[in-house]
């Protein structure tokens, strides 16, 4: 185990290596900004959507289930919702893509997009009353958005800050989801 003071030192001169090679040290404030950006701007373009009449993919505040689990099991909704699946999304639309094409070629749009309209249609899937699945005819561009946010930071952060990202967005629709059902119970949002 390295010494506070050697760990420091370790940084100091990884930084100062990556400022000769050019490259820019990627710490996580700069990704829990961008993430915060990125969650006020769907806010403003949510709340656009809507007033235009366009039906969104994200449901939670109107679905009895989501809810029921919000309420009576928050810390399993939470470690599901803002630790899971971020982990496993990100391994499988962002980590699984990104090692076929490799690491040269910088973020690689041509790969980001089209894999970034299928994490967003992934959104649409639901299952009904009688456990079957179906696709919801909605449009997701927030989820389209998401994914390419998160495909930038992994092709220029690493797989730990799109992984962390989302983490952080999904914690931020636990929280206000949760401080709603709270203050206003029985209410939903439509």
């Amino acid at each position: 185990s390295q010494s506070p003071a050697s760990l420091d030192k370790t940084i100091r001169v990884s930084d100062e290596k990556n400022k000769i090679e050019g490259k820019v040290p990627h710490g996580y404030l700069e990704t829990v900004m961008e993430t915060s950006l990125l969650y006020i701007g769907e806010l403003i373009m949510n709340t656009i959507v809507a007033k235009l009449k366009i039906e969104q993919p994200s449901k939670v505040m109107q679905d009895p289930d989501r809810i029921k689990s919000l309420i009576q099991k928050p810390f399993q909704d939470f470690i599901l919702n803002a630790i899971a699946a971020p982990a496993i999304e990100e391994t499988l639309f962002r980590l699984v893509p990104s090692a076929f094409i490799g690491k040269k070629g910088g973020i690689r749009w041509d790969a980001g997009i089209p894999v970034s309209v299928i994490f967003a249609l992934a959104h649409n899937l639901d299952v009904n009353e009688f456990k079957e699945f179906k696709f919801r005819k909605v449009v997701p561009l927030s989820q389209f958005i998401q994914g390419v946010f998160y495909w930038y930071l992994m092709r220029e952060k690493g797989i730990t800050h799109a992984m962390f990202a989302h983490s952080m967005h999904n914690s931020l629709n636990f929280i206000i989801a949760t401080v709603f059902l709270r203050a206003f119970p029985g209410k939903t949002v439509k």
